[in-house]
């Protein structure tokens, strides 16, 4: 559903989020164009059993946090003195927050010059008004690597949840159900062996 709809209105789509088992969210930048509309009606006939919320007037869309969280992400990481780095959007807070592990010999005001590189790398990668939609934030991570990992790669985690985490989470929710579904059928015929 999410990357239909993404596909025929790109500039209205402002993303979707799978709620829990049984609820989905998607949202849109003004009013759901009629595509959208035909795209969810479809879906939800065709998924009765699951809720899908609609949101108007999102701040901003995915189009624009697609380029803006690498834009961000890569200008942080090639920075001098940072070892690692990994981005995501905290879509709670509309932030893009970064979380670096910087050289021995890094300055202590380097988190100001990541800062000020984050912020111009936005702006630069969508619109100048941006800053009025979301933040950037730049933290110094107390560990000395990023998830467990000792090594100097990079780590560009979105917290955008893209069409593909969308969809691989919905049908790993679908195989899960109808593997439950396909064992409780089989237990009930009596087709499970039980061993010894």
């Amino acid at each position: 559903m999410a990357s239909g709809i993404s596909e025929v209105a790109p500039e209205d789509f402002a993303g979707a989020e799978i709620l829990g088992h049984r609820e989905a969210r998607i949202a849109f930048k003004g009013q759901p164009p009629q595509a959208a509309l035909d795209i969810l009606d479809i879906f939800r006939s065709s998924h009765s059993g699951i809720s899908v919320e609609v949101r108007t007037n999102a701040s901003i869309i995915e189009i624009e946090l697609q380029k803006a969280i690498p834009a961000v992400h890569y200008a942080v990481f090639r920075y001098p003195g940072v070892r690692n780095a990994s981005t995501s959007f905290e879509s709670s807070t509309s932030q893009i927050r970064t979380v670096v592990v910087l050289e021995l010999t890094a300055s202590p005001f380097i988190l100001d010059d990541l800062r000020e590189i984050a912020t111009q790398s936005l702006m630069d990668e969508t619109r100048p008004d941006i800053l009025d939609t979301i933040s950037v934030s730049v933290v110094r991570s107390p560990f000395p690597v990023l998830g467990g990992l000792d090594s100097a790669t990079e780590s560009l985690f979105g917290g955008v949840i893209t069409l593909g985490v969308i969809l691989i989470g919905f049908l790993v929710i679908v195989a899960g159900s109808l593997a439950w579904l396909f064992l409780r059928r089989r237990a009930r015929r009596g087709g499970v062996e039980k061993r010894e």
